[in-house]
């Protein structure tokens, strides 16, 4: 081959790279994922989300086509609802109660001198100690919350190097004796059992939890009785009273009306405000029934709730 020949056939080459590197410069490539991560996440979510919620439908359903009535578990147990007694209380009543029960370590030397003291409308004066600043700022929150609703006539307190004295004039009125004997307790295990109710059907639909509070019931046809607070968690009635003050009287009386509502033991539950864990442990083997501390209520229906959603 000739030089001229040579050189024709390195400028056809030289052109024919020239167009290749336009066609590559005007031509945009994209480079595509092997695998839309985006969507196969959103995807994959969405399946999770979908399967719980199958689940939740499932476990609704389930539950509401074998859950009897409320009435229904109470004919059971040999029990009907004659009229519920009603909740003449007012909303800062219930918050006045409810802090009481949150607080009741900071505030049971109070309570049981106003017990002792208002049947006549009497003064009295308690000590504490000003190195428990959390029971000095609860009992004089408790005071004020008091007097705004009259249950107490008045309330004035002195600050000296290490103590706070607390001077508080009771009062004798029907409503304050009332609250006072325990009235402020029932509400307070109603509050504990609206939270407890209203937290768990929420994460777990399926799950039943219901209450009738202050109800008056004939048992057995022949006996009418008052109860505090019956409760359901699906197809278990429960029944709870509450006892503020002195109860060693209330342990067989409450022990011998659980034997006649048809209850088992472990659902016959007396709760009780001056008791510690090991005491309430003991009485509850002596009487065969259920004993709870205050402080404990919350905890005893949680456990229970866990223990339906477990079934």
């Amino acid at each position: 081959m000739d030089a001229e020949a040579i050189y024709d056939s390195l400028e056809r080459i030289a052109s024919a790279l020239e167009k290749l590197a336009d066609i590559l410069e005007n031509r945009k490539i994209t480079k595509k994922p092997k695998f839309d991560t985006s969507r196969y996440i959103t995807a994959r979510e969405t399946s999770e989300k979908d399967e719980r919620a199958t689940s939740r439908s499932d476990l609704f359903l389930r539950k509401t086509t074998i859950v009897p009535s409320f009435a229904d578990l109470m004919s059971r147990c040999g029990m009907k609802v004659l009229k519920t007694l009603g909740n003449s209380a007012s909303k800062l009543q219930e918050d006045l109660a409810v802090f009481i029960g949150e607080h009741y370590e900071h505030l049971e030397k109070i309570l049981k001198s106003i017990k002792r003291h208002m049947q006549n409308g009497e003064g009295f004066s308690v000590t504490l100690d000003r190195n428990h600043p959390e029971m000095v700022a609860n009992s004089s929150k408790f005071c004020l919350m008091s007097q705004e609703l009259n249950l107490i006539r008045e309330y004035d307190y002195r600050l000296s190097f290490a103590k706070y004295s607390l001077y508080i004039k009771t009062s004798s009125s029907p409503e304050a004796l009332n609250f006072f004997a325990g009235r402020w307790m029932e509400m307070y295990l109603v509050h504990v059992m609206k939270d407890v109710k209203t937290r768990f059907e929420k994460r777990y639909p399926g799950i039943e939890v219901d209450y009738i509070n202050n109800l008056q019931v004939l048992v057995k046809n022949s006996l009418l009785a008052e109860l505090d607070l019956a409760f359901r968690i699906d197809d278990k009635l429960f029944w709870a009273e509450a006892k503020s003050g002195e109860f060693v009287d209330d342990l067989e009386k409450f022990r011998e009306l659980s034997q006649l509502i048809d209850v088992p033991s472990d659902r016959a539950v007396l709760v009780l405000a001056d008791v510690d864990a090991q005491s309430a442990e003991n009485l509850s083997k002596i009487y065969n029934i259920t004993v709870v501390p205050l402080r404990h209520f919350k905890s005893f229906l949680e456990d229970h709730v866990k223990k339906a959603i477990k079934k």
